[in-house]
Parts: structure tokens; sequence; C-alpha cells
């Protein structure tokens, strides 16, 4: 048996391109299908040729154990978040579900060989309640079950996909500084379908990047002017990011 026919368990989860920084009991990925066998008088069982898809639901599931307000309406649809009040966020029910509440939710892995394994559902949506158990000495575990929605004008087309790195994978390393001296910490960096946050040092790693060109990323930071740009990856690269000032 070859490494890279081994999935590894360990790895990111995403959503709406924000990594979960931490979960504890991991998740599942879960494809239901339903089969309708089309039976004729005299078959014993299915009959081959004769068996129809009428059914495909893709579902990624994770357990959150850090609850920032700001990724709360993402975790739970038909929500409002106000935080206007600099002495507090205030978490309340809307009116009903919106297109915000469609999000794409990510798994990225590696198999053993180290090659990075991206799981993806697309306008996924979170339909379980809100269950926080508040027990004495435990902290609340937020199970999140993401059923993945059809496009309306693509409804046989199912919004998932795997995908298996192939050939050498590299580590990109981001350093994003103010005048190209001064260390941003807590910018945001998109790149390779995750989004990281800077390191005291302004430093975000990304590993398991497959070799490609023009690898486009971005990065964000309050008070800062957008920085996009591309990289091409044949080796593990640094990139260096001068961000401006509003």
């Amino acid at each position: 048996m070859a490494q890279g026919d081994i999935l590894l368990g360990e790895g990111v989860f995403s959503i709406g391109g924000v990594d979960i920084a931490l979960v504890r009991g991991g998740g599942s990925f879960v494809i239901e299908r339903e089969y309708r066998p089309i039976e004729a008088d005299g078959d014993y069982g299915p009959v081959k040729g004769r068996i129809r898809k009428t059914k495909s639901v893709a579902k990624l599931a994770l357990k959150a154990l850090e609850l920032l307000p700001a990724n709360l309406p993402k975790f739970y649809p038909a929500m409002n978040l106000n935080t206007s009040d600099t002495a507090k966020d205030v978490l309340t029910a809307a009116a009903d579900v919106s297109a915000t509440d469609y999000n794409t939710v990510s798994f990225t892995g590696r198999n053993l060989e180290g090659k990075q394994v991206y799981i993806e559902v697309k306008d996924a949506i979170n339909l379980e309640n809100i269950n926080w158990e508040l027990v004495d000495k435990e902290e609340v575990i937020s199970e999140l079950n993401y059923t993945g929605t059809y496009d309306p004008a693509a409804r046989t087309t199912e919004p998932w996909k795997v995908e298996f790195a192939k050939g050498t994978t590299y580590t990109v390393t981001f350093t994003v500084t103010s005048n190209g001296s001064a260390a941003i910490s807590g910018a945001s960096v998109t790149f390779n379908n995750r989004t990281l946050t800077t390191n005291a040092s302004g430093v975000a790693t990304f590993a398991g990047v497959s070799v490609g060109t023009n690898k486009p990323f971005s990065v964000t930071k309050g008070g800062y002017k957008l920085y996009q740009g591309a990289v091409d990856v044949d080796s593990a690269e640094s990139v260096a990011v001068t961000m401006t000032v509003i």
C-alpha cells in the first residue's frame, strides 16, 4: 500500500473562507444517497442497468470548541449579530434565512505522504438547532452539521468535490508588514482555498500547496488597503507583503 493511499484525519475546517481554529472531536464528511431499482416481473433482485440515483445530499460536520461572536452567523442561519455597542456584541434572531447564510465549507488535510487533500461542500447551511450544553467544569462544544444545497439552475450537479494533490507539495509563507518593517498581526491572508490570520510576527504559513503558476492571494486588515497578488509555486516560497495605511 502506498503512503498516498492513506488519508489522515487531522486538518483544518473552514467556513466561508475563514479557518475554525479549535475543534474537539473532529468532524465527518458524508454523502447520503438513495438509489431506486427499477423492478420488472421475473426479477430475483436488482438488475444491472436498471438502478437510478434519486437523491444525493452532501454533509460536512464539525465540532467547534471556539465560539467567536463574529463566526456565529456563519454557524447558524437566520441570525443577526449587532456589533454597534462598544461594550458588547449581541446575537439575535433574524426574520428568515438569507443568502448570506449559505457558505462554502471545507476541510483541508493531507495523506500520509504529505500531499494535500481538500474536501469542499458548496452553498452549505447548518440546519441543526443551537444546542449549547452548559455543564459545570466542561466547555461548550458547538456541533455543526452543514448540508450542501443545489443551484436552482443546475439541480443535478452535486455541490461537493474532493481534490487530491498530485506531485510534490510545498509550504508558502507570507510575511505581512507595514512600510516593509513593522509586522502586522491579525491580518487575514486568503490563499489556496483557505484563510489564515497572521501571528504576532506578521507570518501566515500554508502547508501542502501543490505546484502551480500565478496562484492568487489577498490580504486584508482593518485600517489598511486591500493587497492582492499571485505567486508561482515550484518550491518552498516566501512572500513579502507590504500593506499601506488607508
